[in-house]
């Protein structure tokens, strides 16, 4: 069993952004008369790290391990970066602020 996450970037397409709708319908992904809605790739990924899972969980997911998608935000990742900057310098909170699941 393993523990992989992905961190996903959407960015909405909205009707005065042409440029980039017809170049996605070049691509030819789907039939002539859909309009492409969102471009989305994936920023990030990580596996194994059951502390930051447990971290998302709390702080993101309001206690719920369900598997699902939740949306994060960008100050959701800055709380998460100085939490783990906070760990770096002072290892003995990891066990307080990252705490292992």
């Amino acid at each position: 069993m393993g523990l992989d996450m992905y961190l996903t970037a959407k960015r909405y397409i909205w009707r005065h952004q042409e440029a980039i709708v017809e170049a996605v319908k070049r691509l030819n992904l789907a039939k002539s008369h859909y309009r492409p809605k969102q471009i989305e790739y994936e920023a990030a990924c990580w596996r194994k790290a059951n502390h930051i899972h447990g971290w998302f969980v709390r702080n993101v997911q309001a206690g719920v391990d369900d598997c699902n998608e939740y949306d994060v935000g960008t100050h959701d990742l800055e709380k998460l970066l100085a939490v783990c900057k906070k760990v770096m310098l002072e290892h003995h909170l990891a066990h307080e602020l990252l705490p292992t699941v």
